[in-house]
Order: structure tokens, then sequence, then C-alpha cells
């Protein structure tokens, strides 16, 4: 906040401690404006509010309350400039991990394309030609158990071809010669 310079040298000429009457006097300034500003620069530069035996209100103010004023208020505004800045950085977070998190989703699936490609790519003709010119896409079959045969009754008896032993042609025995 800026302050009068009339305000500040009629509180050095009175000493740095006035009344608001005596400010108001030496500065020139209206009354209730005397106040306010000296309220204000009380607050600001750490002045002390004292009560003389007469009942008036008396300011007094550090000898120094120049040097505390352009300090503070270089701090005020380094720590708004800081502000700013760290507002920038942090939507500038926000926005290289969005961009990050769209690229990398592009990229796997730009990976998992080029995967089913080199795929298919590698069959021969005679299957491509059986399959009838299909697209194969053999990672998306599920590895594991037949889910509708497994609460078929027998199940457990089948073998690794998915019949049954009685359906199984059985070999004739080999003969020792």
């Amino acid at each position: 906040m800026t302050f009068s310079p009339q305000l500040m040298k009629a509180v050095e000429s009175l000493q740095y401690r006035a009344t608001v009457g005596e400010v108001a006097s030496k500065s020139g300034l209206n009354l209730a404006i005397a106040q306010n500003e000296l309220s204000s620069l009380a607050a600001e530069a750490g002045g002390q509010l004292q009560v003389a035996e007469t009942g008036d209100i008396i300011y007094e103010f550090p000898k120094d309350f120049r040097a505390i004023l352009r300090n503070k208020s270089f701090k005020l505004q380094l720590q708004e400039w800081l502000g700013k800045v760290w507002r920038v950085v942090f939507y500038l977070i926000r926005i290289s991990f969005g961009v990050a998190l769209i690229l990398s989703i592009v990229l796997m699936t730009i990976a998992i394309i080029a995967l089913v490609i080199a795929m298919n790519s590698q069959d021969d003709d005679n299957n491509s030609r059986r399959r009838g010119g299909s697209f194969n896409m053999p990672w998306l079959i599920w590895w594991g158990p037949d889910l509708f045969n497994v609460f078929t009754p027998g199940y457990s008896r089948r073998n690794r071809y998915g019949r049954s032993p009685s359906t199984v042609p059985s070999q004739p025995a080999k003969t020792p010669r």
C-alpha cells in the first residue's frame, strides 16, 4: 500500500510520535483521511497505539518505518510474483501430465496395431488363403479352460484333445518281434 508523502513527512517532523490532529494539521490532510492512513501506516510499519493522559490516541512509529515499508512491500511483491509463477508452473504440470497420458495411450495403441500387423504379415500365403484373408488376432483368444465346457458332465475325465477316454480310438497293441 502506498502512503501519501505528506503523511510520512508529518510523522517524521513530529519525531515518530503523533496524534491524528497533529498529523492532519502538519500534512494538510482531512482529519478522516489522516486517521485512516495513520491506522494503515501503523499496521504496515509496526507502529504502536498509546493513550495519553488526556485520552488522545498517540501513534508511535519506529525510526526506520520507511525501510520497513520498503522491505515489506518488496516481500509482498515477491510473494505475489512467486504465487503467480507457481500457478503457471502448476498449470503446466497438469497440462504436461494430461499430454503424457494421452501420448502414452496413443503409443500403446500404435504398438498393439504394429504387433498385429507384424503377426499377420508373417503368415504364409497358404495360411492366408485357408483363412480366407481374414484378420487374425490370436492374442485375443482365451488361453484358459473352456468356460462353457467346464460345467459339462464328464469334463474332468477328458484328455488333452477334448475327448473322453471312451471315444478315443484305441491303438492296436504292438506285438514284439
